[in-house]
């Protein structure tokens, strides 16, 4: 499966969002920021057509003068891409939000933004989340994500906890879906659904279960679940340490969506996703698991 190249995001346009970050720390509302997954320097980057870029901010507080700030900061960004030649969007949103194009017709960037006080991340962020960020670097203090990681999840939080097998297993089953997005500048969290059927929700589906195989492995305490990247991974979770074909046709799935676009995402993500974790949550359960 080759990909069509002439659309991707290269490493030198992500130097060039990187540089728009960089120069928000020179407002005090910005403490500090690490990018997150296949931008950080954890991973290599991979380029594509339809690149996403994860990051992690932390400002000073959520009023509605960091409100406005955050609205400067997305206007730069989509700015600096656009004289690329790139079409892009900054967006804070709960979920594993992704754009789903049918076909590449041009470069896109999605940038998905966490944003949190200091606070509020050691608060309110899923164990799970937290201690799958803990080996990003920040910018500014570059082991904060690791002193406010927590101790590691096990088994139980894997299975019931915020983001873990039941609670995505739950939402799936619902075909209910819906995410949330902060507002600028007021920070105001306003929801919106996915609808059962479309690309966009398939994609959630695919995510759900490729971020469960990296938190199993976490739990596990198999470091290749914080240092392969994707396709590297998901090979190794199927031969070492939890063998479905479900799982295995959900990421030849997405794996054929980074590469061609959406148009032949079906329903056989949803199913397969969902078979997937169906089956971990037996196997937890087995383990002793509550």
């Amino acid at each position: 499966m080759k990909a069509d190249t002439k659309f991707d995001f290269s490493n030198e346009l992500l130097v060039a969002l990187k540089r728009c970050f960089q120069l928000m720390l020179n407002d005090d509302i910005f403490c500090d920021y690490a990018f997150l997954g296949a931008a950080s320097e954890n991973y290599s980057w991979r380029p594509s057509p339809n690149a996403e870029v994860d990051v992690c901010i932390f400002i000073k507080d959520f009023s509605m003068d960091s409100g406005e700030k955050m609205i400067s900061l997305r206007n730069q960004i989509v700015e600096t891409m656009r004289s690329y030649d790139v079409q892009a969007e900054f967006r804070v949103i709960r979920g594993p939000y992704k754009r789903t194009p049918g076909v590449f017709t041009g470069t896109s960037l999605t940038v998905h933004g966490a944003i949190f006080t200091a606070h509020d991340y050691e608060i309110n962020a899923a164990k799970l989340l937290r201690w799958s960020w803990r080996k990003y670097s920040c910018n500014t203090t570059q082991n904060r994500l690791r002193i406010m990681s927590g101790i590691k999840p096990d088994l139980n939080e894997l299975l019931t906890g915020r983001l873990g097998v039941s609670e995505r297993i739950t939402k799936l089953q619902s075909k209910e879906i819906s995410m949330q997005e902060l507002v600028f500048p007021n920070f105001e969290w306003v929801k919106f659904p996915i609808e059962f059927g479309t690309s966009m929700f398939y994609e959630y589906s695919m995510a759900c279960a490729a971020n469960t195989s990296r938190n199993h492995g976490r739990v596990m305490k198999f470091d290749e679940a914080d240092y392969l990247n994707n396709e590297e991974y998901f090979q190794f979770y199927s031969e070492n340490l939890f063998k479905s074909k479900n799982f295995d046709c959900v990421m030849d799935l997405k794996k054929n969506a980074r590469l061609k676009g959406y148009s032949e995402i079906d329903i056989r993500s949803y199913d397969c996703s969902l078979g997937y974790l169906c089956e971990l949550r037996d196997h937890l359960e087995s383990k002793g698991a509550k």
